[in-house]
């Protein structure tokens, strides 16, 4: 089981990517051994969602010094924990709180890995996202649809 975790806040202007991301990949069948789901702002409320799959795919904004729209694929996201307090959005608990409690939770994690795109900030209440942000989101979907298609039927990441 392969499950894309899209991470957002759309009061926060760029912030809102996982949630378009979401919103943009509901009219597509992956099949059962995908699920593709709104995580939010969740923080720890979603540790439910690393359970019993062998890959979890997170969709989220990063804060970078990247142009703002780049597109990244982190592989291996815990061994990245202590790059993350200063480049990942926080979202009801930020994902290195949320990586360093898997452990506890779920004995044997699955693999994880971070599909993100960059923004240099994010406005807190505002709905106004860059230009360059909402005409990523096309692209940053198809990075998605490439990732789940290298996903085997067996449920390995390729």
């Amino acid at each position: 089981m392969l499950r894309v975790l899209c991470l957002g806040n759309p009061l926060h202007s760029n912030d809102a990517v996982g949630e378009w991301v979401f919103d943009a990949l509901q009219s597509v069948d992956f099949g059962p051994y995908v699920e593709v789901i709104n995580g939010g702002i969740g923080g720890l409320t979603l540790l439910p969602y690393f359970k019993d799959c062998e890959c979890v795919l997170i969709v989220d904004l990063i804060k970078s010094d990247q142009p703002v729209g780049t597109r990244q694929l982190l592989t291996d996201l815990p061994s990245h924990l202590k790059q993350l307090p200063t480049t990942v959005a926080t979202h009801g608990g930020d994902l290195t709180t949320l990586l360093s409690m898997l452990p506890l939770y779920v004995p044997n994690p699955p693999r994880i890995d971070l599909l993100s795109m960059s923004a240099e900030h994010v406005c807190y209440f505002s709905e106004n996202s860059s230009q360059e942000i909402r005409q990523g989101i096309a692209a940053l979907c198809d990075d998605v649809k490439h990732y789940i298609s290298r996903y085997h039927v067996s449920g390995t990441p390729a």
